[in-house]
């Protein structure tokens, strides 16, 4: 498997999603992946695809990724066996962190 493809990336998240609502099942994530090339538009230098292939197609499985020991072990394996390091890995998680953070609504006092 190569990591800069995304059809490894896709085919592992995609159990994932069953059963969530259409708002948030894996035909969102697919069209979140038709938009990538927009929404990388305007970047200083483009994006690193297997770092965007991560986040899109598992920006919806981050809590689980944070609370699931075996999820989380599953996705290190199967990062690995794409050349991933742990250090990526990790650093991959703490962006999406980030990005979850600057998503959400802020409460107003």
């Amino acid at each position: 498997m190569m990591k800069d493809q995304l059809e490894p990336y896709k085919d592992f998240v995609r159990p994932h999603y069953a059963g969530k609502n259409v708002a948030h099942n894996f035909k969102h994530i697919e069209r979140i992946i038709a938009r990538l090339n927009v929404l990388s538009e305007g970047m200083p230098s483009p994006p690193r695809l297997d770092r965007l292939y991560f986040l899109a197609c598992f920006h919806g499985l981050g809590a689980r990724l944070q609370d699931d020991d075996m999820f989380r072990e599953q996705t290190a394996v199967f990062l690995d066996q794409l050349g991933w390091t742990p250090q990526k890995f990790q650093s991959s998680l703490k962006a999406w962190r980030v990005t979850m953070n600057l998503l959400k609504p802020s409460k107003k006092k």
